[in-house]
Formats: structure tokens, sequence, C-alpha cells
């Protein structure tokens, strides 16, 4: 016995299949660990003791751990060798291990996978029990083929989900893992009774389960057409009876077809295609489908969607010609498609389809996994299993895989079409989501050209000019019929609107990027972007000299790595402009270095098999991702965990059986109340429906709960009215008739009112004077303070006035003074006309210098003081009081620049300025010393 233990051979399949088991009994043996401290030896009054907590059964508790897999895993290794099982069979363990481990590890640092441990450790023993059995009875054999069990896995999964969806209560989904396990069975026997019984062959009836694959679209078609004959109809139909009508109309098609055509019967590999196909379907169904939502109480980024929703059903704006929203046509498509199906209204039922977006994700990234691995199941297993997919792939950014496998295509063919395509793939991507379009761009004008150079290949400029002529042709088309719809100025505009938005990164940008330099930063701003050249200069040379000694798969994946380190590279200026560590977030800065990375590593890790391709693949994605994202990964669950346990689909009996469910949104009254009701019905009671309101609150889906028309091209008009430009033209749409309601501010203010910590009055300076100057303050309604034009009069009872408007408010410009001081001085002809100015003197015995506002001056509009000094103090604040008599009406603060002796700060931006009228301006001695002389100036419209 001693010999045959230290004498046994090692496998590699057998080591991480042990590990994997020795690793699930400390799991399950240490997983609450209790570390309360019961009987002491001895007394220590410490810290630890006042928590009553025992130190010495936390370091017991490590050693334990250690010890138990040092013991556990050579004995269950010696154990497990004893089964015979052979390398193929054993594969399959692998994978089943390998993914479990990882399931174990995620649960540990806070990822919750406990039932999707046991479903795959179920899944691990069913596997172990057929290779064992098939030594036996030959015809075991047949269904333990890793082809057919991938199928009846993926079928059983698929079966799973129709249980839990027709009877979705507590003891199913407490039973889940003996649910799984008899669906296998009867599965099994379903396959082995016509070989066993009828000697038939498998290819021969294997299609008859074809049906099955129909059942994730069954499950959300019956879902919906029970809301919507509800909704439509206010009518009741099963959606169980639905479900069973659907699959047994399916079922008796699918008979009928295969009778009468049984030439056309489908092969095994067709249907293990369509089962893998619909096994991820069901399972993005149980994840993310959410038939009824909670009302959401977020009211700034869900105008972008909302908003265009209104804009389109119920304006009858045409996208991107009447309107813009940030995240463009990727936050709008959903909502398309919900709506033309159930009819506009004004909430968020609209959301419930926001999946669409996670799915045509998962497709892609499937689709992308295929190629990789050339099999139709790891990749099924990879997106099922792995707690990380959207960080490892990067969501929004990882469409741009599409651009790569067209650049793959014209690369081989550099045909009129082709090119053609890509560049109208480009715009698409522009289109559908700026930030993924800008990147797209930029990584193809490098990526294109690398790829011809790699694979020693000129452009065919024939073809690319011929494909470029009609690309512009299609451009210049469509701008013809936008001129049918809308005149060339406007057009004009627009274009000009989005290109100032575009490159307005100066308008949102953090000038810190993070509160700690530590060493998590520099891996991201340096390591990262070096390695990301290293990387890409060892591909192309690899690519181009060392091409004959890669294999398919070697290629393809050192291509794809090539291509999304550029990827990252390009889109690397967002984390540098916001989206970093500044809002505790690393997702824009990394994007798509973590599948570049392990791409890249994975290509020269040569001689393995596609089953430790993939394992490798698994953890090099897993590592790296854990080694490098700078932020602890929070607390939740897996994916995985949620179809098993938590799925939205399994409250559907609760939620449908309330006959008073009227939406698809589950209203929150106390929501409606203090968000909006009231300021909604001082809308409708004072308005027209063709009147308007001009939020300066930056809480823009108030237009979309009180149904109002946005008086801009943007869905958040104050957030993306970045410059004076985007400010006038805001301006040109609104006026006191058409708008004769402004939202100034929350109230009291709040973030949203002082955005990074600009003040909206400081940043939208002609939008702040506008309202000054035509809108009066009229009271708090749903806890905002509401003004009204001065030309109109409103009705409505309100029990508090705006008393904060009416203090004087300090306005920090810091080193802004000196910007719009060198600003002026480069454009003082096409945006300021000077007014006036005073000498400096200081022989007053008072402790400040006053001078005096002439009343032209106290009337004007865009009024600015430029103050010159002889010689400055760096870092010098500066402060300039604005007084009515003896009267503090503002104060606007500055700091001196080295090398810098003018600074030009505006004072009409101050509410008070235009009521009482200011009579002079107040310098300290102080700050006014080398202070030579100070000039008005007036901002030209």
């Amino acid at each position: 016995m001693k010999e045959r233990f230290f004498n046994l051979e090692l496998k590699k399949e057998v080591i991480l299949i042990s590990s994997f088991l020795s690793i699930y009994a400390i799991y399950l043996i240490f997983r609450d660990p209790d570390f309360s401290l019961l009987n002491p030896n001895n007394l220590y009054i410490s810290q630890a003791t006042l928590d009553n907590f025992d130190i010495a059964k936390r370091v017991s508790f490590f050693y334990k751990i250690i010890g138990g897999l040092l013991f556990l895993t050579p004995l269950i290794y010696f154990l497990f060798y004893q089964f015979k099982i052979n390398e193929t069979k054993l594969r399959s363990l692998t994978l089943i291990s390998a993914t479990t481990i990882l399931l174990i590890i995620s649960d540990v640092i806070g990822v919750k996978n406990t039932e999707a441990i046991h479903f795959f450790l179920t899944l691990f023993f069913t596997k172990l029990f057929f290779s064992v059995l098939e030594k036996r009875y030959k015809v075991i054999r047949i269904i333990n083929h890793d082809k057919l069990f991938g199928i009846i896995i993926a079928l059983s999964f698929i079966l799973l989900s129709a249980f839990m969806f027709v009877f979705n209560n507590l003891f199913i989904i407490n039973n889940i893992q003996w649910g799984f396990i008899l669906i296998i069975v009867g599965l099994n026997f379903l396959v082995l009774l016509p070989k066993y019984f009828f000697n038939l062959f498998l290819k021969n009836y294997i299609h008859f389960f074809f049906p099955l694959t129909f059942i994730p679209l069954s499950i959300f078609l019956s879902s919906e057409i029970h809301l919507f004959a509800h909704f439509k109809f206010n009518s009741w139909i099963s959606y169980k009876l639905l479900f069973v009508c659907f699959m047994v109309i399916i079922s008796i098609f699918y008979l009928g077809w295969s009778r009468i055509y049984p030439q056309k019967q489908l092969t095994i590999q067709s249907v293990f295609k369509y089962t893998i196909f619909s096994a991820l379907f069901s399972f993005l169904l149980f994840t993310l489908y959410t038939p009824i939502i909670e009302q959401p109480k977020e009211l700034f980024e869900l105008a972008n969607p909302a908003i265009s929703q209104m804009r389109i059903f119920s304006l009858k704006e045409i996208p991107f010609l009447d309107f813009m929203s940030s995240h463009m046509f990727s936050e709008q498509f959903y909502g398309l498609i919900y709506n033309l199906l159930y009819g506009y209204t004004n909430n968020m039922s609209f959301l419930t389809y926001k999946f669409l977006y996670e799915i045509l994700f998962y497709v892609i990234t499937y689709i992308f996994l295929f190629k990789l691995f050339k099999n139709r199941v790891l990749p099924l297993l990879f997106l099922v299993t792995f707690p990380f997919v959207r960080d490892l792939f990067s969501i929004n950014l990882f469409f741009s895989i599409i651009i790569f496998f067209f650049i793959q295509k014209l690369i081989y063919k550099q045909t009129v079409q082709n090119y053609l395509y890509l560049l109208l793939l480009l715009v698409a991507s522009c289109f559908w989501r700026l930030d993924l379009g800008v990147s797209s761009v930029f990584t193809t004008i490098i990526f294109l050209p690398l790829s011809l150079f790699i694979n020693r290949k000129k452009i065919n400029i024939n073809s690319f000019l011929k494909g470029v002529g009609l690309f512009s042709c299609l451009i210049l088309l469509t701008l013809l019929l936008s001129i049918l719809f809308r005149s060339t100025e406007y057009l004009a505009t627009i274009i000009t609107t989005t290109l100032h938005y575009i490159s307005a990164s100066q308008a949102h940008g953090y000038s810190l990027m993070a509160n700690n330099f530590n060493q998590q930063f520099f891996i991201f701003h340096l390591i990262l972007p070096l390695g990301s050249l290293l990387f890409i200069m060892i591909s192309i040379y690899y690519l181009r000299y060392k091409q004959h000694i890669l294999s398919d798969f070697q290629k393809f994946s050192l291509y794809s790595s090539l291509f999304l380190f550029i990827v990252f590279l390009t889109n690397f200026q967002r984390g540098l402009v916001r989206h970093n560590f500044m809002e505790n977030s690393d997702s824009f800065l990394a994007s798509t270095v973590y599948i570049a990375t392990a791409l890249f590593l994975l290509t020269f890790i040569k001689h393995l098999t596609i089953t430790y391709r993939y394992l490798t693949f698994l953890g090099l994605s897993f590592c790296i991702i854990i080694f490098i994202k700078y932020f602890p990964v929070n607390s939740n669950q897996s994916k995985l965990e949620t179809f098993l346990t938590s799925s939205p689909l399994l409250s559907l009996p609760t939620i449908y059986n309330n006959q008073n469910i009227r939406d698809r949104v589950i209203s929150n009254l106390e929501f409606e109340e203090e968000t909006y009701n009231d300021f909604k019905q001082f809308l409708d009671v004072n308005l027209l429906p063709n009147q308007t309101f001009l939020d300066f609150s930056n809480t823009p889906m108030l237009y979309y709960y009180c149904n109002r028309a946005v008086p801009s091209f943007f869905c958040q008009n104050l957030q993306n009215t970045v410059d004076e430009f985007l400010q006038k033209e805001q301006l040109k749409k609104v006026n006191p008739l058409s708008t004769p309601i402004v939202v100034y501010s929350n109230y009291p203010p709040n973030w949203w009112d002082n955005t990074d910590g600009v003040p909206n009055s400081m940043r939208q300076i002609l939008i702040a004077e506008y309202i000054y100057e035509n809108y009066v303050p009229y009271g708090i309604i749903n806890n905002r303070s509401i003004w009204y034009s001065k030309s109109v009069k409103v009705e409505w009872n309100v029990d508090e006035t705006d008393t904060l408007i009416s203090l004087p408010k300090t306005y920090d410009y810091k080193y802004a003074a000196a910007t719009i001081s060198n600003f002026a001085k480069n454009h003082k002809t096409e945006h300021y006309q000077k007014v006036g100015e005073d000498k400096i003197l200081l022989t007053q015995s008072s402790e400040y210098v006053e001078l005096k506002i002439e009343k032209k001056l106290s009337s004007t509009k865009g009024v600015y003081i430029n103050l010159i000094y002889d010689s400055i103090e760096n870092n010098k604040e500066i402060k300039v009081d604005i007084f009515n008599d003896t009267t503090l009406i503002g104060t606007t603060t500055f700091k001196q620049l080295s090398n810098n002796f003018t600074y030009m700060i505006p004072l009409s931006n101050h509410y008070l300025w235009h009521s009482p009228t200011p009579k002079s301006i107040r310098i300290s001695k102080q700050d006014a010393v080398n202070l030579s002389g100070i000039e008005f100036y007036k901002h030209i419209p």
C-alpha cells in the first residue's frame, strides 16, 4: 500500500480534480468560522477582547486550512487514481473541477456562489458516475461521449429553466440540485431507450429533442403575451398555459415537418449548435430579464434613454437630427422596440427591455470565444460561470470586436464592398455609442495599416478609393435627404453643436485623478500602457516574421490581442478625463486590457490541447483581474447564483397574482410625491400643452415625468451645455413665452447644483444671467426653487419661498480668473467689449479700496472686471466684494498665478447684481497691493 502510494504516476488532470475536491471539503468545513472568545486561558484586556474576538482562533484557522489542503489533496489523489478513468473523460472532469475552484475562490472573496458550487458538484459526480459505469455497461458510452454529454447537460439546463418557470415555488428552488439530477437521468433514459430496445442509430432520433431548444423563446413570449393581454385588453391569460401551448404547437409543427421532409432532418451537429445557444439564452433570460421593475429613483442619467423615448414617440422628433443623448442609439433601441410593441406611455416600463443590450453583448462575446476555441460548449461554460465577464470584456467597448472581424475579412479580400462596409460600420459604431465609435475609429486607423504591414500586403488603392467614393456618396445622399426635413442652416448648427460637445473634455475633466498616488495608480497609468506598447511590438514582430510557426489558434489569439490592446490605448483618454479613481472606478482606464493580456499570454503557451487552452485562458483571465483590478469586488452574487436562487422570473406568481397591477413599473407613491407630483400639477395648471420649463437644477428627468418638451438639442440639457456657443444655442430655444417657468435649483442646493464643485451659475453664466433678467423666484415646489417669467401670471399655493437666493453668494474661481483673462486677450473683439476702467489709489484711510459702480454699468448684462497687477504673489487669494451701499450682495475670489499679471472674473452672474442695484466694489488693501488698474468689460452676446 505504502509503495503504491509513493509510486503513483502523476497526472495533471487527477491533480486538478483532487485539488478541487480537497478545496471543496475545506470550503465546507471552514465556510463560517467562529472567532468568538469563549474560554480564555489568560485574561488580556485588549481591543480584541473588548470585541469578543479570539486572535488564537484566527491564527489557528489559517494553519488548519493549510494543513487540511496538504493532507487531503494527496489522499484524495490516491483514492481517485484507483478509478482508472481514461484521459478523455478526465478532461471533462477537469473542466468541471477548474470551474468549481474558480467559483469557490470567487465566493470566498465576496461573489456569492453557494448554490452554483453545489450545482457544479452535482455535475461533477454525475459525470464521474457515468465514467465509472461505462466500464461495465458499454451502452453508457453513448451518453457519456463528451459531445452527447454536452447536449444532455445543455438540454437539462434548458429543461431546468422550464421547470423553474412553470413550477416556480419554494420546494423547487430549495431542491434545485435534485431536480437537475432527475432531469439528467430522465434525458439519458430517453436517449438510451431507442438505442437499447430498438437498436436505432442516435442520428435518427436525436433531432426529436430539437423543439426543446425553443423553451427560452416560449418563456419570454408567454410572459410578454400575458402582460400584453392584461395591459391592452384587461384580460388575464395564464402565462404557464401559454408556455405549454407554445411548446405543444412547436413540437407538433416540427414532428409534422420532419415527417413530410425526412431528408431535411437535423444532424447531431445542428442539434448541438441550437441546444448550446438555447442554453445560453435560458441563462440570460433568467438572470437579466425582469418583466416587472421597481420605480427607479435616479433623476440624471436616466434622462438620456427616457427623454429619447418621449422625444421620439410623444414629440415626434428624429434622433440625431432633433436631439442627442449621451450614449446614442445604444440606450434608445430597446425602448424603441418596447414602445413599438406596447405603445408609448410616460413611465419607465421600457426599461424592462434594457436586458436586450446585455444579450447582444453576450452573443458577440460567445461568437468571439467560439472563433477562439472552435468549440461550442467552452464559450457557454465560460459565460455562465466566469464571475467578471463584464469587466474582462468591457461590456461597452467589446462591441468593437465586430470591426476586428471585418478588418480581418478586408485583409483577406480588399474589395470595394468590404471597404464600404468597414466605413459604414465605423459610422454605425459612433451612432451606437460615442466612446465606442471614437476608440473604434482611431483603432482602425492604426490596426488596418498594421494588418497590411504584417501580412505583407499593399493597400488596393483602386478598391479603397471606390469604397471611399461610394461612402461619400451615401453620406451626401443622407445629407440631401436630411435637407428635405430640416434646413441647411439647421443641419449646420446640429453638426457644430455636436462637435462642440464631443470636443469638450475640459468641461467635464477632473484636475486630480486619484486621492492616493500609490503603486496601483502607477500600475494603471504607467505599467499597463507601457506593457501594452511592449506587447503590441512583440505581436507585430511575431505576426510578421514568425507567422509560419504560429498555429491558426495562436494567430487569431494574437491578432485579437493586438486589436484589443490598441482599443485600450485609444480609449484610455476617457479615464484621463474622468471616470477614474476619483469616481472609485477603473473600468474606463482598464477597458479591454484584461482580455487583451490574457489572449497575448495564451498565445505563447504552446502544445496545449483545447481543454488546457481553455483552462489556461480561464486561469489567466481570473488572475489578471484579481491581481490588477484596483478596487475590491463588492459583495454580490454571480449570475449563475442568480439563475439558481433569485431570478426575477421566480417571483412571477406573486407579481402576476396581483390583480391591481396596471403597469410594468411598480409605482412608488412616496417618490412621486416627493419628486414631481406637485410640480407636474403646477405646470398643468399654469402652462399650455406646447409650453415647457427650463431646468437649471440638473435634474432633467423632470421633463420626462412632467411630459414636457426639452428646450435643448441634448436630453441632459444643462450637463451637456458646456461652453458659450452651446449656451447661446440653448438660449435660442428658450423665451419667456414658450418657457415661462424655470426650475432654478434643488432646495436646498445639492451636488447637482454644484457638479464637481462648480455651481451652475458659474459654469453656465449666460443661462444664469438670462434667468436673472427674465424670471423671478416664486416658491418651493417638490423641494425645488421654481421661478416664473416676469411677463406671465401663475397660480399655485406655495407654503415656502426661496430665502436662500437673497443671501449673498461666494464664487471661488481659483486659478480660472487667469484663464479667463488670457482667453479675453486673444478673443476680445469676438467676445468682450470694454465699457470702463479705473485707476487704483492706495492713499485712502479705510481698510479697503472702494470703486463706485456707474448706473450704466450696473444695468449692463455680462459684466466682467479685469484686475491688472504690476507684480503678483503666487497662490495668493484675492477677494472682490460687491456692495449695495453697506449691504454685501456677492463675493468672488480667485488665486494669483505666477507670471500672470491680469485676472478677469464675472460680476453679473451674482443674482443680487440684478436686484438690488450694485453701488460699489471693495477690495482689501492687502489684496490691492501692486494693483495698478481695473477694467470693466461687457460680454458680447
